[in-house]
This record gives C-alpha cells, structure tokens and sequence, in this order.
C-alpha cells in the first residue's frame, strides 16, 4: 500500500465492491474523494455505476444510503 501525503491511493485500499461499499457506510460517502485517483469525475461514475447496479439508493435531499438487499449483505 502506497502513501501520498494523508492520502491512499484507491486501488490499494478497496479490492471488492463490498470493501469499498463498508468503507463508505462506516465514514461517509464524501470520504471517498479523499483517495488519490479519485477525483470528482471518478467519484460520480462509480456513485452512478452503483446507483445503476441498485446497490446505492439516492435520496432526493442528497442523501445515499445502502438499497435494503445489500445492506444485509455489507453490515
């Protein structure tokens, strides 16, 4: 694993979906953006890709939260 500054890179910290989806749940989704490599155009297409694939519910008010089924599976 590689240090840049506080930041790591992401492809060194998460190697499931389900690493990255318990990493998100447990510091907030914003926390992501602090990986190197993700910048804000990386961050909404891996928000969007997990949007499309039901795994993230998005709230009107901003909010993203676990869908129901994957919540069981992560936490």
């Amino acid at each position: 694993r590689s240090l840049v500054g506080s930041e790591m890179c992401i492809r060194d910290r998460f190697r499931t979906v389900r690493d990255l989806l318990q990493y998100a749940t447990q510091n907030g989704w914003q926390s992501l953006r602090r990986f190197k490599g993700m910048g804000l155009v990386t961050y909404k297409s891996v928000m969007n890709a997990l949007r499309d694939a039901n795994f993230i519910i998005v709230r009107k008010d901003g909010n993203i939260e676990l869908s129901p089924e994957i919540a069981a599976l992560v936490i």
